[in-house]
Protein backbone atom coordinates (compact mmCIF):
# COMPACT_ATOMS: atom_id res chain seq x y z
CA UNK A 1 0.00 0.00 0.00
CA UNK A 2 1.42 3.52 -1.03
CA UNK A 3 -0.18 6.41 0.95
CA UNK A 4 0.48 10.10 -0.11
CA UNK A 5 0.65 13.06 2.18
CA UNK A 6 -0.97 15.18 -0.49
CA UNK A 7 -2.80 14.88 -3.93
CA UNK A 8 0.00 16.03 -6.73
CA UNK A 9 -0.94 14.38 -10.21
CA UNK A 10 2.06 13.90 -11.61
CA UNK A 11 3.55 12.92 -8.49
CA UNK A 12 0.66 9.83 -8.67
CA UNK A 13 1.63 8.80 -11.67
CA UNK A 14 5.38 8.62 -11.02
CA UNK A 15 4.32 6.12 -7.85
CA UNK A 16 2.31 4.27 -9.75
CA UNK A 17 4.82 3.48 -12.69
CA UNK A 18 7.19 3.33 -10.10
CA UNK A 19 5.47 1.23 -7.29
CA UNK A 20 3.93 -0.71 -10.30
CA UNK A 21 0.62 0.23 -8.78
CA UNK A 22 -2.10 -1.87 -9.64
CA UNK A 23 -5.31 -0.34 -7.78
CA UNK A 24 -6.81 3.09 -7.35
CA UNK A 25 -9.02 5.36 -5.14
CA UNK A 26 -9.45 8.14 -6.53
CA UNK A 27 -12.28 11.38 -6.78
CA UNK A 28 -13.93 12.80 -9.90
CA UNK A 29 -10.90 16.22 -9.34
CA UNK A 30 -8.04 13.91 -9.04
CA UNK A 31 -8.77 11.66 -11.96
CA UNK A 32 -9.41 14.18 -14.06
CA UNK A 33 -6.43 16.08 -12.90
CA UNK A 34 -4.49 12.72 -13.45
CA UNK A 35 -5.65 12.33 -17.06
CA UNK A 36 -4.38 15.39 -18.21
CA UNK A 37 -1.08 14.93 -16.68
CA UNK A 38 -0.59 11.80 -18.51
CA UNK A 39 -1.43 13.11 -21.69
CA UNK A 40 1.30 15.53 -21.02
CA UNK A 41 3.42 13.05 -19.92
CA UNK A 42 3.81 9.23 -20.40
CA UNK A 43 4.62 7.28 -18.35
CA UNK A 44 4.17 3.20 -18.05
CA UNK A 45 1.20 2.48 -15.86
CA UNK A 46 0.52 -1.20 -17.80
CA UNK A 47 0.62 -2.23 -14.07
CA UNK A 48 -2.83 -0.12 -13.42
CA UNK A 49 -5.49 -2.55 -13.51
CA UNK A 50 -8.43 -0.45 -11.70
CA UNK A 51 -9.34 2.57 -10.42
CA UNK A 52 -12.26 3.40 -8.29
CA UNK A 53 -13.84 6.81 -8.70
CA UNK A 54 -15.95 8.03 -5.50
CA UNK A 55 -16.54 10.82 -3.56
CA UNK A 56 -18.59 12.99 -5.91
CA UNK A 57 -20.61 12.60 -9.08
CA UNK A 58 -18.50 11.34 -12.21
CA UNK A 59 -19.47 12.73 -15.21
CA UNK A 60 -19.85 9.31 -17.67
CA UNK A 61 -17.16 11.50 -20.01
CA UNK A 62 -14.90 11.56 -17.39
CA UNK A 63 -15.12 7.60 -16.86
CA UNK A 64 -14.27 6.66 -20.76
CA UNK A 65 -11.46 9.37 -20.60
CA UNK A 66 -9.80 8.13 -17.91
CA UNK A 67 -10.16 4.31 -19.21
CA UNK A 68 -8.70 5.94 -22.61
CA UNK A 69 -5.94 7.37 -21.04
CA UNK A 70 -4.96 5.36 -18.48
CA UNK A 71 -5.60 2.23 -20.07
CA UNK A 72 -7.34 0.13 -17.33
CA UNK A 73 -10.82 -0.57 -15.95
CA UNK A 74 -12.59 2.41 -14.11
CA UNK A 75 -15.01 2.09 -11.55
CA UNK A 76 -17.75 4.02 -9.86
CA UNK A 77 -18.04 3.72 -6.22
CA UNK A 78 -20.95 4.71 -4.56
CA UNK A 79 -22.25 5.00 -1.33
CA UNK A 80 -19.61 2.81 -0.39
CA UNK A 81 -19.26 3.60 3.07
CA UNK A 82 -23.33 2.68 3.53
CA UNK A 83 -23.37 -0.52 0.84
CA UNK A 84 -19.57 -0.94 -0.45
CA UNK A 85 -21.28 -0.96 -3.78
CA UNK A 86 -19.73 -0.37 -7.05
CA UNK A 87 -21.45 0.41 -10.14
CA UNK A 88 -20.36 0.48 -14.15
Amino acid sequence: MVVASAFDPDRALDLIARQRIDFLLATPAMLTAMTQARTASARDLSSLRVVVCGGSAAPPQLIRRARAVLGCDVRVGDRQTESRSLIA
